[in-house]
């Protein structure tokens, strides 16, 4: 099958992964989710045949987010109804209000203690009791009309950052109930076609956002300030796709990529110092659909295989690699070996004996 992997999300230690597949275009039930609980070594599909109240549409998934410590998993089909997991196997459908269950949802997060924001377009849902019961389920306005793209929230819930059409980013200091919008004319200079990434540390301290055609901006101050990114021969006007911060602040990593066929917006890129320098990783040219980084430098990529309604270059992977570490080769029973053939391509291990496997740990 061809997959056109969408969003990837980890736990802070990273043996929780998910993945999401958005499928073939016009594909009947073509998409799906695949999770991991040995940090990425195999992943077992779930069955999603029942997400959908209307099983003859297209099962198309966009969305997965897992908490940082792993005990609360949460994703979307494409106008299906959102499920809940604490284990990334067993998966539970929510009834929210009115039974309201089959919308096209933009974006889907959830905090260590259960709580979960989900949006489709402008409008912003949250419930604190993780879905469990349909009185649970609130709603709340975002200032701004404008749709909504992205949204991250901090370990304890209490803070949600979230990115929307036209440059705006507000936030919320009280579990999404109400909202502070920024306006995109005081720090970022962005038109009305951009679309929004976001991510933020655990505490909410450090923040990023990234925009379509613009810069990324970094906070240190829990959004009260932005900072572009700056220095000799950055571009400013990159296809941002998606951005991640890791759960101490320390590690950013982004992508470019999306529904574009343009070979030369394909990328990652890392930060090691909250943001302040960024590194172009070479080795991974790939169109990217979602980015993870964890606070050890531990990063997932999933790759959106087809790109608008032309064909993509990439080969629908998700990757696993070390930024900042020496991998080395490791047993596939997870004990560390030694005395392996470890062939070097510069910083990486390029291949390893008959048995096992790459880690950077």
């Amino acid at each position: 099958r061809v997959n056109r992997w969408r969003q990837v999300s980890a736990s802070d230690d990273g043996t929780k992964v998910g993945a999401v597949d958005y499928g073939g275009s016009g594909v009947i039930n073509s998409g799906g989710l695949w999770t991991s609980t040995d940090s990425g070594v195999t992943w077992n599909e779930i069955d999603t045949t029942s997400w959908r109240d209307d099983s003859s549409s297209t099962r198309n998934f966009y969305h997965i987010a897992i908490s940082p410590d792993g005990t609360k998993w949460v994703s979307v089909a494409n106008y299906g109804r959102i499920h809940t997991s604490t284990d990334g196997t067993v998966w539970t459908p929510v009834v929210m209000h009115n039974n309201d269950c089959c919308e096209s949802w933009d974006a889907l997060t959830v905090s260590n203690d259960g709580r979960i924001i989900a949006v489709d377009g402008a409008d912003l849902y949250y419930s604190a009791d993780f879905g469990a019961t349909e009185s649970g389920w609130k709603s709340a306005s975002v200032g701004s009309s404008t749709a909504i793209k992205s949204l991250d929230i901090s370990n304890d819930g209490t803070t949600v950052l979230l990115g929307q059409a036209g440059g705006f980013v507000s936030i919320s200091t009280n579990g999404g109930k109400n909202w502070v919008a920024k306006s995109n004319s005081a720090d970022f200079d962005e038109d009305a076609n951009e679309q929004w990434s976001v991510s933020m540390s655990n505490d909410a301290t450090i923040m990023a956002v990234a925009a379509t055609g613009d810069n990324i901006h970094v906070s240190t101050d829990s959004g009260a300030s932005w900072n572009p990114v700056s220095g000799t021969g950055w571009d400013t006007t990159k296809s941002w796709n998606a951005i991640a911060v890791s759960s101490d602040g320390t590690k950013m990593a982004a992508c470019l990529g999306g529904f574009s066929d343009d070979a030369s917006n394909r990328g990652v890129y890392v930060s090691t110092d909250s943001g302040v320098t960024w590194t172009e990783d070479t080795d991974k040219a790939v169109n990217c659909g979602g980015i993870e980084i964890l606070s050890d430098g531990t990063v997932y990529v999933s790759e959106n295989t087809l790109a608008g309604a032309g064909n993509g270059n990439g080969d629908g992977k998700v990757y696993k690699f070390g930024y900042g570490k020496t991998p080395v080769c490791t047993c596939i029973s997870g004990t560390e070996a030694t005395g392996l053939n470890c062939l070097t391509d510069g910083p990486k291990c390029a291949s390893c004996d008959t048995g096992y496997i790459l880690d950077a740990n």
